[in-house]
């Protein structure tokens, strides 16, 4: 009788592990998303008023994002630019964006986000490059 119990008890212990475990790789399944991007070669710089960005990237699509935010402030809404296939898969890009008048003197730097969007329409791999307003 108490071999059963053993038995009994062993076998429902698997079994909600295998449950659990078809549980989580289904929950991957629905958050896994393809959508991917890569830069390389990022410049910036500021003349004046105008901050210029160059750079290279490499995206599973074929455009990407930018936004320019300064602390809580939005100094650029959401942005997108269009890749063209380039050698390797590698595109050249270039962003021109007015800075306002004050933006040397607010305690927050200028940050560009760049990034690309998934099925879904969340951002994937965000990256953020602040924009040096000081020394220009």
């Amino acid at each position: 009788m108490r071999k059963i119990i053993v038995f009994l008890l062993t076998v429902l212990l698997l079994a909600a592990c295998g449950s659990e475990q078809e549980a989580r790789s289904d929950h991957k399944e629905e958050h896994t998303d393809t959508a991917s991007v890569m830069f390389r070669g990022i410049d910036v710089k500021v003349e004046g008023n105008q901050m210029h960005l160059i750079g290279e990237a490499k995206a599973s699509g074929n455009e990407l994002y930018y936004e320019l935010t300064q602390g809580e402030e939005v100094l650029q809404k959401e942005t997108a630019i269009a890749l063209d296939e380039g050698h390797l898969g590698w595109s050249e890009f270039g962003i021109t964006s007015m800075l306002p008048d004050n933006v040397a003197d607010e305690a927050d730097t200028p940050i560009v986000m760049l990034y690309v969007k998934g099925e879904n329409g969340r951002v994937v791999n965000p990256n953020y490059i602040p924009v040096d307003v000081l020394n220009h």
